[in-house]
């Protein structure tokens, strides 16, 4: 949720580059889902990036989830970030993107399915209470 508060106070006046990702921290959180707890691994990449003003910036970036799992030490990401607040740098890499599309894509289906199935046996239903009906 962080991230995506960041994201919001930054819109608009935001200026993307490409970063280095120099070192990747991973650590573990724990998620308390109902009754029980969750573990989730979740990385802190430290990345290099030059400003507009030619400044070199090493900025530890928050990535959670899967996501923090795809970050390998030097990979190129894009950045983006709000040039008087350098610490609100945030990864915008698409291909950072795909565990969130994945699991969304993962849920529509499930929810088609399932609609198409409550539409089946509620056709069904109606046949045999009308089969009934008439007899």
């Amino acid at each position: 949720m962080e991230c995506i508060n960041n994201i919001r106070a930054i819109q608009g006046k935001t200026v993307t580059t490409q970063g280095k990702i120099i070192s990747c921290k991973i650590d573990d959180a724990v998620v308390y889902a109902g009754s029980g707890q969750v573990h989730m691994s979740y990385c802190t990449p430290t990345v290099r990036f030059r400003t507009n003003s030619g400044q070199e910036i090493d900025e530890g970036i928050s990535v959670y989830s899967f996501e923090g799992l795809m970050i390998d030490k030097g990979e190129t990401v894009t950045i983006s970030y709000v040039p008087n607040h350098l610490q609100q740098a945030v990864i915008t890499s698409k291909e950072l993107w795909f565990g969130c599309i994945f699991d969304g894509g993962w849920g529509l289906l499930c929810f088609v399915v399932d609609g198409v199935l409550s539409l089946w046996r509620l056709k069904k239903r109606k046949q045999f209470f009308s089969q009934n009906m008439q007899e």
